[in-house]
């Protein structure tokens, strides 16, 4: 015999009538903030500048950082990488970014550190060799890190300077 569906999974004509005849949204139902345009520019001309290695991960650091008033990991202008350098490598441009962001705390904890790195898609291993280079604790100074960083990018020989 025929099976029979419960009452809520059976089949409603009237209701397949109504969403084919009608559109679904029309230029009423659809109320755009007016602050999106400006916030979508801003966001685009931030990503074209940074030219994050995950954009993904860049744009929730963006947005997060936005919504609880920090400044967002931005560069301020366009940084120039050589083809050689593999994606997600600290730079000066994201170091900027990153002392923007942490410089005025003293202080910083691991777990902030990591959020910002990942933020901007760093390679964490590189965070890991850093941290491991300078002997840094849960929390660490900032300008020590900085340091450790800057001359990480010099390509000098951080372990004869530590």
């Amino acid at each position: 015999g025929a099976i029979t569906l419960p009452r809520h999974l059976e089949f409603d004509s009237q209701m397949l009538s109504q969403t084919t005849d009608e559109p679904l949204y029309c230029a009423e139902q659809i109320k755009i903030p007016p602050e999106l345009p400006s916030i979508l520019k801003e966001f685009t001309k931030a990503a074209i500048r940074t030219q994050p290695s995950d954009l993904v991960k860049w744009s929730h650091g963006y947005f997060k950082a936005l919504a609880v008033g920090e400044r967002p990991p931005v560069k301020d202008r366009f940084e120039i990488v050589p083809e050689t350098s593999h994606p997600g490598k600290l730079t000066q441009g994201t170091l900027k970014i990153l002392h923007q962001q942490l410089g005025s705390r003293g202080a910083v904890s691991k777990a902030t550190m990591t959020e910002k790195w990942n933020h901007l898609g760093l390679d964490p291993d590189q965070l890991i060799e850093l941290l491991g280079l300078g002997d840094f604790g849960e929390e660490f100074d900032w300008l020590k890190f900085l340091a450790l960083s800057c001359s990480s990018l010099q390509n000098v020989n951080i372990k004869l300077m530590t």
